[in-house]
């Protein structure tokens, strides 16, 4: 099978969701707040659990993909610190696991 053209297939999918994992509450500290800094490309996100936007987050040396739904409390705290324009949303945030439906999430206080 051979590989599209880029010149010839505009619309390829964006590769930065491919080299980077989603970020889960085990890559967070066990106890307490972790320290993090977004590093833009804001993107469209596609889950099946709701519409909201791709987040490429750093914590240590290592760079993950947040996901953050419209519908969620994560989306209000981050559009109050960075604004209306995610492409300048860059800089530190604090992130925490916190529980819903008994579930562990990211959560960003």
């Amino acid at each position: 099978m051979a590989l599209p053209n880029p010149s010839k297939a505009p619309n390829l999918p964006d590769p930065g969701d491919a080299g980077s994992p989603f970020l889960k509450p085990e890559h967070l500290s066990k106890k307490g707040y972790t320290r993090a800094v977004l590093v833009g490309n804001v993107r469209e996100g596609n889950s099946r659990f709701g519409d909201g936007i791709n987040v490429d987050v750093k914590i240590g040396r290592e760079t993950y993909i947040l996901t953050v739904k419209f519908s969620s409390g994560n989306y209000p705290r981050l559009f109050k610190q960075f604004g209306k324009n995610p492409a300048k949303w860059n800089g530190p945030i604090t992130l925490t696991v916190k529980q819903y439906s008994g579930k562990d999430y990211v959560a960003v206080v």
